[in-house]
C-alpha cells in the first residue's frame, strides 16, 4: 500500500520512467506518439501468435 501511495504522490513522473525502459529495450528510444507504441504492440503481437500457432 504504502508503494502505491508513493508512486501517486511522483505520477506522472514514475509512469514516464516505467514507460521508457521497455521502450528503450523494444525499439532503442522513447516511441513518438501511442500510434507509433501501438503499432510495434501489434507487430509483437501477431509474430508472438504465429510462433505459438506453428507449435
Amino acid at each position: 500500500m504504502r508503494y502505491l501511495l508513493a508512486r501517486e504522490a511522483h505520477f506522472p513522473a514514475t509512469h514516464d520512467r516505467s514507460d521508457e525502459t521497455p521502450e528503450r529495450i523494444y525499439i532503442g528510444r522513447r516511441f513518438k506518439n501511442d500510434m507509433e507504441r501501438l503499432e510495434k504492440l501489434f507487430e509483437m503481437y501477431t509474430e508472438m501468435t504465429k510462433t505459438e500457432g506453428a507449435a
